[in-house]
């Protein structure tokens, strides 16, 4: 578990609590856990080009 985000199970089948200082940052912790179900964010470096285009 990542200490900004937690994913949680849910009825919907899949749920994010996120946390922050602020709303902002909240959101922004969200958006990365979100992202985490989707790719492995570890294995993410700078410079890496996630989708074509």
């Amino acid at each position: 578990m990542d200490a900004d985000f937690e994913i949680i199970e849910h009825t919907a089948e899949i749920g994010i609590a996120a946390r922050g200082g602020a709303l902002e940052e909240a959101f922004a912790n969200a958006a990365r856990g979100m992202f985490s179900l989707m790719i492995a964010l570890g294995q993410i470096r700078s410079g890496m080009v996630l989708c074509g285009g």
